[in-house]
């Protein structure tokens, strides 16, 4: 018996230990077959057409070597460049390229963090649809419902404003005025007191003109605080940064939020680089009082994991839904370009056209960022750069992956009628219209377009650029430095010819009109010189009459005053003026109680010039004048009368509607 024992025990260890490389195999084949299983889906894709190949129809295999050579081409270009292409999860392409602090020779890598500028706003538009998806807000009723009372003190039309309009940046809001930024972390206040503090007039009907707002996105993200009950800052830490792990992104208007953010911030410097000059702007560092529009910083990695989660396959609510309902709603337009079905924006996220529809956002501060991907394909595209305004690669990396719009199948090979004429001068809506800096819409921004011997073709006047037209109603301006996108040609409801770009209308001015408001500037600074030169005379006449001391020093005393009063007023205004329009335009400060008492002080002026003018014309009567003097101080006269009338057009003594 003990026998039989031994020799079954010896056949099941026998068995065993047989069976182990058996068993090995077996796992290998089936992870053989597993992985033959995946490559021949992979090779069942890249062998239908419509997936072989990008949108601009460079093949995926060869797209790594279609960027290293266009990095490499922009290389003169950029001072440091993060970028990945990927598909879905898969990384197609990634690399860092350039110093992020060219001085010290400190290379771009995986730990540079970047602004994300504009970008961040992405990060409002999904804290709203979690909320939505949680039933605690409504994307179309009254946005006053979950805001304090009587939040607004600027509305000009009593219409509800929606959600959807904050999205869409049609809630009829101008820009802003006052500087949003302190100019160091103390002089930072919390979000509610600065959405108050700079809250612009509302200067359209809500849901009629498209102008981007900084201010209007925010007013979303303080809304997903109240309804939320969380500060913004840890409500986007809690639901967005900790599910999807990104430990490398700071949200906050200093940075508080994440030490290790803040330290790497120092190490990379911030440059404005153009074909003639070349500046390093140090770091740059912003302090955002409206900081959830702007103020989000990290690595580029951390941002390709939250694009990655805005392209979820199909099928899959992703980390950031619990539904997928909810991010296949988000990606679903709410706007459209004029009466097309052209998606214009998609809950927040913009649209741009090329061989391929993309979504996403881009941003500007002292960096540059752009988050886009083609929601079909889950095709995507993450570029990251320390350069102010930066273009070229920001655009032309999306024109290399996604194609041109004249490769759209909605245009390519459909034949167009001959476009009318754009000619003519055109402003943004995306400016201010109330209150003294409503003449800003005047002095810059313009896009004058004339025609040229192609009836489809409109040169525009003041930089580089061409208008083309490739559709019915549809056009592609390229400003000549990588950025190429749609306009699409309509008509708003007072007749103007209106140029949709993706954020914000360009409407075309009443030629007459726009030549007498640019005549009366131009004018009024005439005015200013010729009294600021008059000045210098009148003294120097006056030290003449004393050397000389005349009998008739004392005639027409009253009348020289009155005029000199009257140079001095204007020379005042006009300095008001540099002070108040001229000098923010390149870049100084906005504050709101200096402005406030430079407004009052031209307001004060023009009263003064006012009634100078009147004592002036009463002299007048009273005096024996030369017909030349007559003529001289009546053209004074008149220019008072002109400089105050000038102020109270433009209103420059306005600063509460700003």
């Amino acid at each position: 018996m003990k026998s039989i024992v031994k020799i079954l025990a010896a056949i099941v260890i026998i068995l065993a230990v047989c069976a182990q490389p058996v068993l090995r195999v077996r796992a290998l084949s089936d992870r053989s077959m597993a992985l033959e299983s995946v490559e021949n889906e992979q090779a069942d894709e890249v062998s239908d057409p419509a997936e072989a190949v990008t949108p601009s129809g460079i093949p995926y295999v060869d797209l790594p070597g279609a960027m290293d050579a266009f990095v490499d081409e922009q290389a003169a270009t950029f001072a440091s460049l993060s970028v990945e292409v990927f598909r879905g999860n898969e990384t197609i392409y990634s690399r860092q390229a350039g110093y992020a602090d060219i001085g010290s020779k400190v290379a771009a890598d995986g730990n540079t963090v970047y602004e994300w500028a504009s970008v961040s706003k992405l990060l409002i538009w999904v804290s709203v649809m979690q909320l939505f998806e949680q039933g605690k807000l409504d994307l179309h009723i009254d946005i006053r419902e979950y805001l304090p009372e009587d939040f607004f003190r600027k509305l000009a039309y009593d219409e509800p404003i929606t959600m959807i309009h904050l999205m869409n940046h049609n809630a009829g809001w101008q820009e802003t005025v006052y500087d949003i930024e302190a100019q160091d972390p103390s002089g930072l206040v919390d979000l509610e007191t600065a959405l108050r503090r700079f809250e612009p007039a509302q200067a359209y009907r809500p849901g009629t003109v498209t102008a981007y707002s900084n201010w209007g996105s925010s007013l979303a993200a303080f809304i997903v605080q109240e309804v939320s009950g969380e500060e913004y800052v840890s409500y986007v830490h809690r639901h967005i940064l900790e599910p999807l792990q990104m430990e490398h992104t700071s949200v906050s208007a200093d940075l508080s939020d994440n030490q290790w953010v803040s330290e790497q911030r120092q190490k990379i410097m911030s440059y404005l680089i153009t074909e003639d000059q070349f500046i390093e702007l140090g770091t740059a560092q912003q302090f955002l009082m409206l900081y959830p529009a702007g103020a989000a910083i990290g690595t580029m990695d951390d941002m390709v994991i939250f694009a990655k989660a805005l392209v979820a396959d199909d099928g899959e609510g992703g980390p950031l839904f619990e539904k997928e309902e909810t991010l296949t709603l988000m990606k679903e337009p709410t706007s459209y370009f004029g009466d097309s079905d052209i998606a214009r924006v998609c809950h927040g996220m913009w649209t741009l056209q090329y061989a391929a529809d993309v979504m996403g956002h881009g941003g500007n501060t002292a960096f540059s960022a752009n988050l886009m991907f083609e929601p079909t394909s889950g095709l995507g595209v993450v570029i990251m750069a320390n350069q102010a305004g930066e273009t070229e690669c920001n655009y032309g990396i999306l024109s290399l992956v996604f194609g041109e719009y004249a490769d759209n199948p909605r245009v390519k090979g459909i034949a167009f009628e001959d476009s009318k004429d754009l000619s003519g001068i055109y402003t943004q809506a995306r400016t201010t219209v109330k209150g003294f800096s409503g003449i800003n819409k005047y002095l810059g921004g313009l896009m004058p377009l004339a025609g040229t011997g192609d009836a489809n073709r409109f040169q525009v006047q003041i930089a580089p650029g061409t208008l083309t037209k490739v559709g019915e109603h549809q056009y592609v301006l390229d400003n000549q430095s990588g950025w190429r996108y749609l306009m699409f040609e309509s008509t708003n409801a007072d007749g103007q010819t209106v140029l949709e770009m993706m954020s914000t209308d360009v409407i075309r001015e009443n030629t007459v009109t726009f030549w007498l408001k640019t005549g009366s500037i131009i004018l009024f600074i005439l005015i200013v010189l010729a009294s600021a030169v008059t000045l210098p005379v009148q003294l120097t006449a006056w030290i003449i009459r004393k050397i000389r001391k005349k009998s008739k020093v004392a005639q027409n005393r009253e009348i020289r005053i009155m005029h000199t009063v009257l140079s001095l007023v204007n020379v005042s205004i006009g300095v008001l003026f540099f002070a108040l329009i001229i000098l923010p335009m390149g870049g100084g400060s906005v504050k709101i109680i200096p402005t406030m008492l430079q407004c009052i002080a031209i307001g004060i002026n023009s009263l003064i010039s006012i009634v100078n003018v009147a004592v002036l014309v009463r002299y007048w009567k009273q005096s024996a004048l030369t017909r030349g003097k007559k003529v001289f101080y009546i053209l004074a006269a008149g220019s008072g009368i002109f400089v105050s009338g000038f102020v109270w057009y433009w209103q420059l003594f306005n600063f509460w509607n700003c």
